[in-house]
């Protein structure tokens, strides 16, 4: 059964690698050529979304000649080939093929059925076609290749059936699965599955390419928006350890969620700054282990650093001391500015020695531990001698970021009038 599938998919990858370098080079040649007036996008991305287009026809043609081999493997009485032109019967199945609009016919009742496989582009294309009686067909089934929810399926299948229904159009839409399933069964479906996610997977790797938003001003502050959007709807208490009660993380849900201080990590001061930069580049660019991934994670490890330094700032002048740059305790004031050791070992430090948390003593503790963790696994390995190139430890930095902006933003002591010098607008 797999081979099959493995077989028709392997095909199609010759394709794509055959067709990289003469879309590379005609697609350099023409846009020089033409010299667009109107030019939203550049070679490359004329070069890519021309390979997509071609490439999803052309899996779409391979799904329908799948479907074909099924039918006629199985001797299914209901199907047959459309029709071809008499100048065109004495050619080999595979030049009349390229002759019809679509290969496939399933003869039931009396009535003639015909099955185009779509890809998003060319629905309306085969639509218009059956609706001005361009088929020898009395009935037309598009079966889309997508996968879809239930409110995207009801919208795009079965909304539309109804529709057509109403007006008297012999039309039907199908996903891919509900045909293949109907006709094929269940595991043949799941071996088609299969395949098409390989061929995607290694298909996208051949092309080479991946789209990636220009970061605009007004981009940037969208990009700001949903990211306080995940901010805000993160859980943050399961990662807490149960010595430490409810109460205590009750408190810092409320100064981080209710009171709004997520905030300061969308806005302009240079710990959201760091975090946004790295967060842009982690959901924006297509990451690899091929790379040296600490340029991406170099904003969530100085940003804790930066963001524990400006809560420790506002108490500045009350009496709170830290080390100096010589290793003696001063006082943390504007004048000493320049003396202060401001590494995190330092500023940790600084908790653990000073009342600056409204929290109590078990989740004061849990918030130094978390630190020194991040200070020892986390920050000081990636800054200075490992490599970082495992995706799964890019992940586990970031969330561990995100996890310590909760704690440091919801347990630290902070006036109102204070929060506008970490960023906090409303």
């Amino acid at each position: 059964m797999a081979n099959r599938y493995e077989e028709a998919f392997s095909g199609l990858l010759d394709l794509v690698r055959g067709g990289k370098e003469f879309h590379e080079k005609y697609h350099k040649n023409i846009c020089e050529s033409i010299g667009a007036i109107i030019n939203l996008g550049d070679s490359s991305y004329a070069e890519y979304s021309s390979m997509v287009e071609t490439n999803e026809l052309r899996v779409a043609s391979t799904i329908e000649n799948l479907a074909v081999s099924l039918f006629t493997d199985n001797s299914n009485p209901q199907f047959s080939f459309y029709p071809v032109q008499k100048q065109y019967e004495k050619l080999p199945l595979e030049e009349q093929a390229k002759t019809r609009p679509f290969q496939i016919i399933l003869t039931a009742d009396g009535m003639k059925t015909g099955i185009v496989f779509s890809v998003s582009s060319d629905v309306g294309r085969y639509y218009r076609m059956f609706i001005q009686d361009e088929y020898a067909v009395e009935r037309l089934i598009i079966v889309h290749l997508i996968d879809p929810d239930e409110e995207a399926y009801d919208a795009i299948i079965a909304r539309t059936n109804q529709v057509n229904e109403g007006s008297g159009h012999h039309l039907k839409h199908m996903t891919l699965k509900e045909f293949w399933v109907e006709y094929f069964g269940e595991d043949e479906y799941n071996a088609l599955v299969v395949a098409i996610n390989q061929f995607n997977n290694q298909a996208q790797e051949i092309i080479g390419f991946s789209t990636v938003v220009t970061p605009t001003e007004a981009a940037i502050n969208h990009f700001r928006e949903t990211t306080g959007k995940m901010l805000r709807e993160r859980t943050y208490s399961s990662l807490i350890p149960t010595d430490v009660y409810y109460s205590q993380v009750h408190i810092m849900e409320q100064n981080y969620l209710t009171q709004g201080r997520w905030q300061a990590m969308i806005g302009r001061k240079n710990f959201a700054i760091s975090f946004i930069t790295s967060e842009w580049y982690f959901k924006m660019h297509q990451l690899t282990e091929s790379f040296d991934l600490t340029w991406v994670a170099a904003g969530y490890l100085k940003s804790v650093e930066q963001l524990l330094y400006a809560v420790i700032e506002l108490s500045e002048g009350t009496g709170i001391t830290i080390r100096s740059t010589d290793r003696t305790i001063i006082e943390f004031s504007k004048e000493n500015e320049s003396q202060i050791d401001s590494t995190l070992g330092s500023l940790k430090a600084v908790v653990e020695h000073n009342r600056l948390l409204e929290v109590n003593q078990y989740a004061r503790e849990h918030i130094i531990n978390t630190i020194e963790d991040w200070r020892k696994k986390k920050r000081n390995g990636f800054f200075h001698k490992d490599v970082l190139q495992s995706i799964d430890q890019l992940k586990e930095i970031r969330e561990s970021a995100l996890q310590l902006y909760f704690l440091i933003l919801g347990s630290f002591t902070i006036d109102d009038s204070q929060l506008i010098r970490l960023g906090v607008i409303n």
